[in-house]
């Protein structure tokens, strides 16, 4: 007898971030990763679930060399029907995290869309359909995408290089040399906008 869950699950959790240096996130099956960075020791992670058989969707979790792997999965005890048919019934994963300003991220993702608010040691990002925004960003940023759009606003100034095969580019920190920090946005059918604001 299948068990259905057309309301949300929300999973929360808070991490000492003292003996992590960076953070993986790779799925293919969450949607949407918002990550603010705030001056703390704490890493806090808050995971929305909807869908059919939400409710035996758990957050792995493993710290190992210093790095935090996150990836939503199914519970160990659950067994599904029909494996295929399961994992579309899932229909929305949103990941939200809180990380301490000096975290290396890495994400690699074919569906999300990333959002990223504030300062990090380093942002790498490799999408495929989703979009890729960074807010108010200082740190070093490595940013791929094939369908989706780039875009990162700084006012710090950080040194920009943007190439897109078939969409339109707009860069305003191309002529920042000297920079402690580098953003390498590169897509091959979205469009890109490295912006500083002043």
């Amino acid at each position: 007898m299948s068990t259905y869950c057309y309301s949300q699950k929300i999973i929360e959790r808070d991490i000492d971030a003292n003996l992590i240096n960076s953070i993986e996130i790779n799925s293919n099956s969450i949607h949407r990763i918002l990550i603010i960075s705030e001056k703390s020791n704490s890493i806090k992670i808050r995971t929305r679930i909807e869908g059919e058989h939400c409710e035996n969707v758990v957050l792995s979790l493993l710290e190992k060399d210093n790095i935090l792997f996150l990836k939503p999965a199914y519970s160990p005890f659950y067994k599904a029907e029909n494996d295929k048919l399961a994992a579309l019934k899932v229909q929305s994963i949103e990941l939200e995290l809180m990380v301490p300003e000096s975290m290396e991220i890495f994400i690699l993702s074919t569906i999300a869309s990333v959002t990223t608010k504030g300062k990090f040691k380093a942002i790498s990002a490799k999408l495929e359909s989703g979009n890729c925004v960074l807010k108010e960003f200082i740190g070093d940023a490595n940013l791929k995408t094939k369908e989706g759009f780039i875009s990162v606003t700084t006012s710090d100034k950080i040194l920009g290089n943007a190439f897109s095969k078939n969409g339109k580019i707009n860069n305003e920190l191309s002529k920042n040399k000297g920079s402690n920090y580098l953003i390498m946005a590169e897509t091959k059918e979205g469009e890109i906008s490295l912006s500083q604001i002043h």
